[in-house]
This record gives C-alpha cells, structure tokens and sequence, in this order.
C-alpha cells in the first residue's frame, strides 16, 4: 500500500513539474 502511494505520488510530482515547464517555455515564447 505505502509502495503504490508513494509511486503515485511521485508520478504525480513529475507530471506537475514537467506541465509547469512546459508553460514556462510557452510564457518565455509571448514575451
């Protein structure tokens, strides 16, 4: 149980670092 949590929480950290990049790329593109 503690093993998926963890895996869960990491995929979840990952995807939320990857998706603020990516809108830091396209705010970087309008200025």
């Amino acid at each position: 149980m503690d093993k998926t949590m963890f895996q869960l929480r990491l995929f979840v950290h990952q995807r939320m670092y990857t998706a603020a990049e990516e809108i830091l790329v396209q705010f970087e593109k309008t200025i």
